[in-house]
Formats: C-alpha cells, structure tokens, sequence
C-alpha cells in the first residue's frame, strides 16, 4: 500500500512498483494531488494500481482495507537494488 500515492512523489514510488511487477493499493485523499498522476502511471506501465480515496487518519477506513486485501510488510528501498 502506498498512502499518498497519486501525489508527486507517491505516483514515481507507485511507477517503480508497478514496474517491479507489485500489486500496489494507493489511498490518498486526493487534497493535495489527483488521480490523473495515476492515469499516466496506468499509460507508462500498462498496468493500475487499486485506488482507495481516504484519509490515512480514518481508522475505520484503514481496518477495513486491511481487511480486504493481503498488504504485507516488506519494506522496499526505491533505487537501492
């Protein structure tokens, strides 16, 4: 899951990711970005991330995207391969 990910910096993290052939989940809340960053990513990869609209801050929000989808714990260093 990238949080913040049709931002600047979170659509490149997002593009890497797909590229590296991940399953990405972005949730962004879309107050300080739009989702047409992630509609290029989608034109460069051929390949969508699942777009989730909300709050990292919405615990409810959150348990139920835990719920909902098998987000594991690997932490990934971009451009440190």
């Amino acid at each position: 899951m990238v949080t913040g990910g049709s931002g600047y910096i979170g659509s490149h993290a997002v593009l890497e990711l797909l590229q590296a052939n991940h399953n990405i989940i972005v949730l962004d809340n879309l107050s300080n970005s739009s989702r047409v960053s992630l509609e290029r990513v989608v034109v460069i990869t051929g390949k969508q991330a699942v777009f989730i609209e909300g709050d990292i801050r919405n615990k409810i929000l959150l348990e139920r995207v835990f719920f909902k989808y098998e987000i594991d714990a690997e932490c990934l260093a971009l451009g440190n391969e």
